[in-house]
Order: structure tokens, then sequence, then C-alpha cells
């Protein structure tokens, strides 16, 4: 598996595991890291359902408590896959995503998990940077196309 460190959580951070309650927290991280809507609605309805395993949600919290990154993952018969990872934008930048991710990898590992698989857009350099940091690999590319009606 990857490269982790034992321990690169910044300094006055902290993880912890999102309740119902944190829905609302969790789609303004998300909506905030992606320009994207998610309903508290939607992330309610996740928390709830079959796929919730707190072990493998996290929210990570700066030191006024504020909600500023998380990251899921799901483990199937030893074998991963972290659908989300996000981090406000103000905190881009400065270690809370190489924290997320090395807490979750390290979870993952000391449940047996044997590989771990995440997807990422191919204009998105501060990821791929720090995923290969971590170990991973291109494992193939996915090429979407459009086309674009004219009148």
């Amino acid at each position: 598996m990857g490269q982790m460190n034992p321990d690169v959580t910044p300094s006055g951070f902290r993880f912890c595991s999102p309740k119902l309650e944190d829905a609302g927290k969790w789609a303004e991280i998300y909506s905030d890291a992606f320009g994207k809507n998610k309903s508290a609605e939607s992330v309610a309805h996740e928390f709830q359902g079959a796929e919730f395993a707190p072990e493998h949600y996290l929210l990570c919290v700066d030191e006024t408590g504020e909600s500023i990154g998380l990251i899921c993952a799901i483990n199937r018969d030893n074998h991963a896959r972290i659908p989300t990872i996000a981090v406000k934008r103000k905190w881009q930048r400065r270690g809370v995503g190489r924290a997320i991710l090395n807490e979750m990898l390290r979870r993952l590992q000391a449940e047996g998990a044997v590989d771990v698989r995440l997807s990422v857009e191919s204009c998105n350099g501060a990821a791929l940077t720090l995923y290969e940091q971590f170990g991973f690999e291109p494992e193939y590319r996915r090429i979407h196309y459009r086309t674009i009606f004219t009148k």
C-alpha cells in the first residue's frame, strides 16, 4: 500500500465521524470544494443508507470547531474505494487533504484492505500530486465525450 506518515495532522485539527446533524456541514464542504450545490437532505439520506459506516466517514475540524474537510470510503472484501475527499477552498494547500487522506488510509490498512482506488479529474494537478505522494498510480483513463448540436 502507499506511503503513509504516522502523524501528518496539522496542529489544531482533529477528525470525527459525522452524525446526522452534521449533514449540513458535509454538504457545505462538498459544495465549496467542488463548486456544486449539494443539499443537506441528500447527505442525510446518504448517512442513513446501508453504505454508511461511521469509521469510513471523517470530518476534519479546526481549532474553532469549523468543519473544513471530509473524506469517505467503502471497504468491501478488503478492496477499498474512496469516492469523495474534499477540503474547503480557503483551507486547501495547508495539509488538510494530506492529513485526512493519511488517516483514512491508516484506518483502511488496519482493517485489512489490500488495495484502495479513487478517481480524480485529470485537470486537478494538486490532487494528482497528493495521490502520487501516497503511492497511487494511474490504473486507466476514462475520456468523456460530448457533442454540441447546432441550430
